[in-house]
Parts: C-alpha cells; structure tokens; sequence
C-alpha cells in the first residue's frame, strides 16, 4: 500500500513539474528592474542591486545542494519557491535600498535552491 502511494505522488510530481519550472522561471521584473529601480534609487543603488543578487546566489549555491541532500529535492524546491515569493513581495512592496537588497538576496537564495536541486543526477 505504501508504495502505491508513493507512486501516486511521484506520478503527480512529474506531472505538475513543468508548472513548477514555467512559474519560476516567470520573472517579469527581469525585463524592467532597472528602470524599477532607478525610480527609488541612483543608478549605481540599481547596479549594486544586481551585485548584491549574484552574491547571494553564489553565497547560497553550496548549501543548498547540502540542504538539498539532507532534506531532499522536495523541500529544497519549496524553499526556493517561497524564498522567490519572499523576494517578489520586497519588491513589490519595498520602498528603501536596505529592502531591495534583502529582496535581491531571497532571489539569488531562490535560484541557488533550484539550481542542481531540479536536475536529474544520474
């Protein structure tokens, strides 16, 4: 019985999976952050910013493949949604550098968690 089950939620994964990708990788903010930006703060806050996402991502690429190994792709895949939705909700509703960068920072933890986590490792 367990492993019917256990099927069941695989078949189910692999199916809503591609939803998974397209949503997350559905960054409208991508084609205007500049110029988003650039109406709260100067041009070098709005550079900085980029910066600050690099960092953050590569900050956070190693443990991520350890948490993914420790809690597993499923969880490390949540985290980078929610880490994601933490990141756009400082964006939409940040109006100073400090809560730009803190959102620049979930981002890059977002795209840190997914990287390699969604990747079949044969």
């Amino acid at each position: 019985m367990a492993k019917d089950f256990d099927r069941a939620k695989i078949d189910r994964n692999i199916k809503i999976y591609p939803l998974f990708g397209f949503l997350r990788n559905l960054m409208f903010v991508q084609a205007v952050w500049f110029l988003f930006f650039q109406h709260h703060l100067s041009a070098a806050e709005a550079i900085l910013l980029y910066v600050i996402y690099d960092i953050g991502a590569t900050a956070m690429e190693v443990p991520s493949g350890y948490m993914s190994d420790l809690l597993g792709r499923r969880i490390t895949l949540i985290l980078s949604a929610l880490s994601g939705l933490a990141g756009t909700l400082c964006l939409a509703f940040g109006d100073s550098f400090a809560i730009f960068a803190l959102a620049q920072i979930l981002m890059g933890a977002a795209t840190a968690f997914a990287s390699g986590t969604d990747s079949l490792a044969l």
